[in-house]
C-alpha cells in the first residue's frame, strides 16, 4: 500500500515507455504498457522505493495519429 501516488502526462508513447522502463526497475509492474479504454497509451507501476507511478499518453492530442 502505497501512501504516495505520482501521475505523469507524458508528451509522447517513446517518453511514456523510456520512463515506465526506469522506474520498473527493481520495481513492480501493475499496469503494463497498453492501450487502455480511455483512448491513451497507460501504465501503472510501484517503483523499489514504493512509489506508485500511472503514467499516460493522451493520443487523442497528438500530431502522430
Amino acid at each position: 500500500n502505497s501512501a504516495i501516488s505520482m501521475a505523469l502526462m507524458c508528451d509522447s508513447e517513446d517518453q511514456l515507455r523510456g520512463y515506465f522502463d526506469k522506474l520498473s526497475i527493481g520495481g513492480t509492474v501493475v499496469w503494463p504498457v497498453r492501450d487502455s479504454e480511455w483512448g491513451s497509451i497507460y501504465a501503472q507501476v510501484v517503483d523499489r522505493y514504493g512509489i506508485q507511478w500511472m503514467l499516460n499518453f493522451d493520443k487523442s492530442g497528438s500530431a502522430d495519429k
